[in-house]
């Protein structure tokens, strides 16, 4: 759980890098809290009701900011710039090449945009 409220303490910093598994805790965390809570609401019989898509986008966009974040992050742990997230405009392909860039191992050493995650963690 550390590792998700990590990318979220951080949400403002696209500079240095991000572990995968802080972008991994963060990643399915953001989904299961946002498809979750649309299942929910079709249980419940609420997902049709503008007063449930009124909390869910405040959500989504509260969130745009720590995702983008975390990724520009995650991407600079793989020593790849940030605006390697402009993939995601082509469809499907696009989607497919910066996810299999953010599974990537990291890089072991400092790179481009500094030292490892343990490292900085631990100093």
């Amino acid at each position: 759980m550390h590792w998700c409220f990590q990318a979220i303490k951080n949400y403002a910093n696209f500079s240095g890098r991000a572990c995968r598994r802080e972008y991994w805790a963060f990643a399915v965390l953001d989904c299961l809290l946002m498809y979750g809570s649309i299942v929910v609401a079709g249980w419940a019989g609420v997902a049709y009701s503008r007063w449930f898509y009124i909390p869910l986008g405040v959500y989504v966009v509260l969130m745009i900011i720590p995702r983008l974040s975390v990724t520009f992050r995650r991407l600079h742990d793989v020593n790849t710039t940030g605006a390697y997230i402009l993939w995601y405009a082509l469809p499907f392909v696009g989607l497919l090449i910066v996810t299999i860039r953010l599974l990537r191992k990291g890089d072991k050493l400092e790179n481009n945009y500094g030292l490892p995650c343990r490292d900085v963690e631990h100093a």
